[in-house]
């Protein structure tokens, strides 16, 4: 399909007679060849303009423009964009949506992404989750290995400067 072709709803007339409709989603995405029919001479292919599209950006394996059906919802375009990457902060998405006077911001919690509708032009952003350890500390100075260690039950301030390679003779 061209840029303003749908790729969800392309329809294979035979004599006059709609005989299938295909979602190349499911062949693209998923692989699927169910509906992988044969052409024969004289059929026609209907490609209808798309129908809502929304572009999905950050932390997904594949950062694309989407079409999107009805009932399909922030789960479905995840799905699409083949999954969170491991740095995804995955509680709350945002979205960018025109509202015809201007935009606005929607943001996502986990618990919303499987019932949260998409609209046309829709602009969603998967951020990234934030650097924060549980279990570090950091040693710099006058130790021999300067750096980030695991802070364990018990673990004291001598015990850091011993693993760190103790204290430098300067």
């Amino acid at each position: 399909p061209s840029v303003k072709g749908s790729f969800r709803n392309i329809q294979v007339f035979r004599a006059g007679k709609q005989i299938a409709e295909v979602d190349l989603y499911d062949f693209l995405l998923k692989g699927n060849t169910d509906k992988n029919i044969r052409l024969e001479d004289n059929d026609v292919l209907l490609v209808p303009q798309y129908g809502k599209r929304v572009e999905i950006v950050g932390e997904v394996r594949r950062n694309l423009l989407f079409e999107v059906r009805e009932q399909e919802t922030i789960s479905n375009l995840i799905e699409m964009a083949n999954g969170f990457t491991m740095n995804a902060y995955r509680k709350i998405l945002t979205i960018q949506r025109s509202n015809g006077l201007g935009k606005s911001i929607l943001n996502i919690d986990e618990k919303e992404q499987g019932v949260t509708k998409l609209f046309d032009g829709d602009y969603v952003v998967v951020g990234k989750s934030p650097n924060i350890y549980t279990n570090r500390v950091q040693i710099i100075g006058a130790v021999l290995r300067e750096g980030d260690y695991e802070i364990k039950d018990n673990f004291r301030i001598t015990d850091l400067i011993k693993i760190s390679g103790g204290l430098k003779e300067d």
